[in-house]
């Protein structure tokens, strides 16, 4: 962003006439050569100011809009960073009920192991028990199948011999004393050995062999129903006692199994554990994650906050800044000090020079502004009289008030003249202001108050008006008393600054009240001057300056008719390029030409000459070093012929070097 600090102030240049004027009131043309320069310096810095307004009030509304986007950012990141530390909260309690779930679990685990480890030592001597136990159980379980056989077919048998006990005794004899076949088969389908066989034969016939047994079956019935009857007895006890047996295998089988079945939950118990375990520690890790991810948009969020806040107080201190270039009532400060050479011949020997030191301080604070300027000079006219002289200049005050609107800029002066210069010279060092800027280097007090207005029409037209009263004191030149008529200024002109061409149209005004030289009274003509000013911007780095300023002043009047002085009229003209070398240097080479028509007669340093041409070529140097510090260097060659009464010719050197510091 640039300062606006163009627009704030107006260019005293731009408002008041040359400072150094010919005899007639007209400018000089060295003070015309230098003010048509700083004019088109004057309207290029406006139309610069202008662009920067603009580009200020973009860069406002800009600025603007992001402060209100980084508070809400704030009030955003601020949300979101509580609703993250409620997360934190939230998630570090879960953490801590997880890690508490799991340290249960893991001594859950270690007991499920311990439990396992004890049920598969018991479970690995039951498998082994409970290995032998099976063939145990298939023999008990033959047995006591063979068992109940046997006592279904005892008590079959039983049955048949009581109810058909002559049927019985018949196939005995008619089976010579043989056991039915069938029984026999049986038996032995059992693994009845043969005493067991044979004792039951005994049991059935008495201790008879078969071969005798047919012949005493009838006489021994009752004696077989005993038998029969301690058989089944046998056979059902034997039956009992085998299936006691096999019950208490089959019990011992299903301890044995479930103690196997034991091992095997206690396995699933602890496999369960472990799940557990490895769950929770899952569980864990992804909540430490979880915490972990939290806590670093904890990070980033307050990194974000604080980087907002930080653009905040950034961008208002930005709006701030951009109020302040907007701010019409700019304060400020600066210091120029510049050294002038000027030097000149003419055709006849006769030739001058002439050094001016000045050091001008401006400032303003609020609605005040203030400055103070002086120098100092060294002056050598070698003609036919020679005169040479040296010391101070006049110091010059200004003071001001000014009151700014959106509309109207209004500046109330008041500047003075305290006349710290060398004023009582003799008139043989005066040389003229064509060659020259100072013919004389000092004046009695002089106060001027004055107003000038800038009104803005658009934001790249403005009218520019103002005027004055120069309230004169006297002063002695030459051993003479001095006392010069009051001055009434005005001027009016209108300025259009646009970005890439600016124009500057200016009328102004003047009208002196009657003066005492010595013994002389007089009045100076009115005089009036037109200056306009262009600068065409060609290229991105090249501008076309010019101007033409046209003047002319009325015939003085003369009280004593004694004098004889006409009017005259001066035409100032100048055109040329101007380089941009970069953002911080330029090159200006400029022609300058003056046409000058009618008499000039000055009754203070008696000068006079009735018309005259000047030409002259000026190559000038910008640089900015920095935002507060720049420097100019300028030279001029010049050459300038009378017309008229003289056909004197003059050639001269001008050399300048400036220096600017803003603080």
């Amino acid at each position: 962003m640039r300062s606006s600090i163009f627009y704030a102030i107006i260019p005293l240049g731009l408002f008041l006439p040359a400072g150094s004027a010919s005899a007639a009131g007209n400018p000089g043309a060295v003070s015309a050569v230098d003010e048509s320069e700083d004019t088109i310096d004057s309207i290029q810095n406006e139309a610069q100011s202008v662009t920067d307004r603009k580009n200020n009030e973009a860069a406002l509304q800009s600025t603007q809009k992001d402060l209100q986007q980084t508070e809400l950012d704030i009030t955003s990141t601020q949300s979101s960073l509580a609703d993250n530390s409620v997360n934190i909260t939230q998630g570090q309690a879960d953490l801590t009920a997880i890690q508490k779930n799991l340290q249960t679990a893991v001594q859950q685990e270690d007991t499920a192991y311990d439990n396992f480890l004890k049920a598969y030592a018991k479970a690995l001597s039951a498998v082994d028990e409970a290995t032998a136990l099976q063939t145990e159980l298939i023999r008990y379980q033959a047995e006591y199948e063979a068992a109940v056989s046997y006592e279904n077919h005892i008590n079959s048998i039983s049955s048949v011999s009581s109810n058909n006990t002559t049927a019985i005794a018949g196939r005995a004899e008619e089976g010579n004393g043989s056991v039915p076949s069938e029984i026999e088969a049986k038996l032995k389908e059992y693994n009845y050995d043969e005493n067991y066989l044979d004792t039951i034969n005994k049991q059935l016939y008495g201790g008879q062999s078969q071969a005798d047994s047919g012949s005493t079956v009838q006489d021994e019935s009752e004696e077989n129903d005993a038998v029969q009857e301690q058989a089944a007895a046998d056979a059902a006890s034997r039956t009992a006692q085998a299936e006691s047996e096999l019950e208490n295998a089959q019990g011992r089988m299903d301890e044995l199994q479930d103690i196997i079945a034991a091992s095997d939950d206690a396995k699933t118990d602890w496999d369960d554990a472990q799940k557990d375990v490895a769950e929770l520690t899952k569980d864990e890790s992804e909540q430490n994650e979880y915490l972990a991810a939290l806590l670093q948009d904890q990070h980033e969020l307050t990194g974000y906050l604080t980087e907002y806040i930080e653009n905040r107080k950034n961008l208002a201190d930005d709006i701030f800044s951009i109020k302040e270039l907007l701010n019409p009532y700019q304060n400020y400060s600066s210091l120029q000090t510049s050294a002038k050479f000027y030097t000149w011949h003419d055709g006849t020997g006769h030739k001058g020079k002439q050094y001016i030191n000045r050091t001008d301080y401006s400032a303003a604070i609020g609605k005040f502004e203030f400055g103070l300027s002086g120098g100092t000079f060294r002056s050598n006219n070698e003609s036919s009289n020679n005169g040479s002289a040296g010391g101070l200049l006049d110091t010059d005050l200004h003071m001001g008030i000014r009151n700014f609107s959106e509309i109207n800029q209004v500046t109330y002066n008041m500047d003075i003249n305290i006349p710290t210069g060398k004023n009582n010279l003799r008139s043989t060092t005066a040389m003229s202001t064509d060659l020259v800027p100072y013919d004389r280097f000092g004046d009695g007090w002089q106060i001027t108050p004055s107003i000038r207005v800038k009104h803005k029409v658009n934001d790249i037209n403005y009218i520019l008006y103002g005027g004055g009263i120069n309230f004169k004191g006297s002063y002695n030149y030459n051993n003479t008393s001095i006392n010069p008529g009051t001055e009434f200024t005005g001027n009016i002109g209108w300025l259009h600054a646009a970005e890439g061409e600016q124009f500057l149209s200016q009328m102004f005004f003047n009208k002196s009240a009657r003066s005492q030289d010595g013994d002389l009274s007089y009045r100076d003509g009115s005089s009036i001057e037109w200056r306009n000013t262009y600068n065409k911007q060609l290229t991105k780095n090249y501008n076309w300056p010019s101007y033409v300023w046209l003047a002319y002043s009325a015939k003085p009047d003369y009280y004593d008719d004694t004098t004889a002085s006409g009017s005259q009229t001066r035409i100032f003209y100048g055109t040329g390029i101007e380089k941009k070398l970069s953002a911080k240097e330029k090159l200006r080479l400029m022609f300058h030409g003056m046409h000058s028509i009618g008499s000039d007669y000055d009754p203070v340093t008696q000068l006079a000459f009735s018309g005259r041409d000047r030409y002259s070529l000026k190559l000038s140097y910008n640089k900015i070093l920095n935002d507060k510090n720049s420097y100019s260097v300028s030279l001029e060659d010049f050459y300038m012929k009378d017309s008229g009464n003289s056909t004197q010719s003059y050639k001269g050197i001008n050399l300048m070097f400036s220096y600017n510091r803003n603080f």
